[in-house]
């Protein structure tokens, strides 16, 4: 559900001058209590919760970042592990990510590279994000030739995947005014799959069955984030944020605790329905990685907008213990 919401605390009342039988002293009265009535007016701001108070977007972006995760200690894989670790590496420098793809994916299936897990899902996402983020080849690419009639949500639809990838890998300068003729590389109908831990806090993404890109997310306080499957009904850029008593707060308040993307989840099968769940953003990247939320999902920011160019509606969402 929606985290916690902005409550507004009263006011105390205006208090006016004692009048004086004396001229002087009502023109200093009258001066005085201009100045209180100013100061009061100028400060009639609503007052947030301590607990609940969004951090203004700047807060965030001062927020350090995860350290990056480091190689495995030579010794603690068998050689034939060292060999693909090297081949990945050697091929993500080359620039060829396909082979480090393959290699890295080579790495996670054998079960004596967990040391391996941390530094190799982390190189494995960035080579991820960039295949499909860019015009570069994948197998699960398609090329298309621009045709009349042809729009990028039209296109987005038909291959299953979002309009905002399809514009941002092909580079797209402006999605209302495609050319015929114009060819785009397109990630053609993409079975994306979320599983979320509440005890780990993180976000695993899959494509097509194999590893994606881990996220470390919030999860509900004290258990809140209901367990089951769902999928992602809507997605909504720069959400705005309706308060616990109905006054709805725009993108960029900074009472807005949805941060800058916001997907809304739909139980599916045996799932008891659960209405106000969903994935966002947070200004509050502090929270992360621990179960801090009133129940909702939340990812820093830039993840979320990564996840949220990624995965179409739809996609499937598991939330376990």
């Amino acid at each position: 559900m929606p985290d916690p919401g902005m409550m507004l605390r009263d006011l105390d009342g205006f208090r006016g001058a004692s009048r004086r039988p004396w001229g002087v002293v009502i023109a200093v009265s009258l001066v005085t209590l201009a100045g209180i009535l100013l100061v009061r007016y100028l400060g009639r701001s609503p007052k947030t919760d301590k607990d609940s108070a969004a951090v203004p977007a700047e807060s965030a972006e001062a927020a350090p970042a995860a350290a990056p995760a480091t190689p495995p200690a030579e010794g603690e894989m068998p050689a034939e592990a060292v060999a693909l670790m090297a081949s990945a590496q050697a091929a993500e420098a080359a620039d060829d990510l396909l082979g480090a793809r393959t290699n890295y994916l080579a790495i996670l299936k054998r079960p004596d590279t967990e040391a391996a897990r941390a530094f190799v899902e982390e190189r494995l996402g960035a080579v991820n994000v960039t295949l499909v983020s860019t015009p570069r080849v994948m197998p699960e690419k398609t090329d298309y030739a621009i045709r009349s009639g042809d729009s990028i949500r039209a296109l987005a639809r038909r291959h299953g995947c979002t309009e905002e990838m399809i514009i941002k890998a092909n580079k797209v300068a402006n999605p209302n005014r495609i050319q015929v003729g114009d060819r785009l590389r397109i990630l053609d109908k993409p079975g994306f799959a979320i599983r979320v831990s509440k005890s780990a806090n993180d976000l695993l993404l899959t494509l097509n069955g194999a590893f994606f890109k881990r996220y470390t997310v919030g999860t509900g306080m004290y258990g809140r984030t209901p367990v089951g499957t769902f999928r992602i009904q809507d997605k909504i850029p720069e959400p705005p944020w309706w308060r616990p008593d109905g006054k709805m707060v725009p993108f960029g308040d900074k009472e807005n605790i949805l941060g800058t993307r916001w997907m809304s989840l739909t139980a599916t099968g045996e799932t008891p329905p659960a209405r106000g769940y969903g994935i966002h953003g947070t200004w509050e990247p502090a929270t992360l990685g621990k179960q801090s939320s009133a129940g909702c999902i939340r990812m820093r920011n830039s993840d979320v907008e990564e996840l949220f160019m990624l995965v179409p509606e739809g996609t499937p969402v598991t939330i376990v213990e």
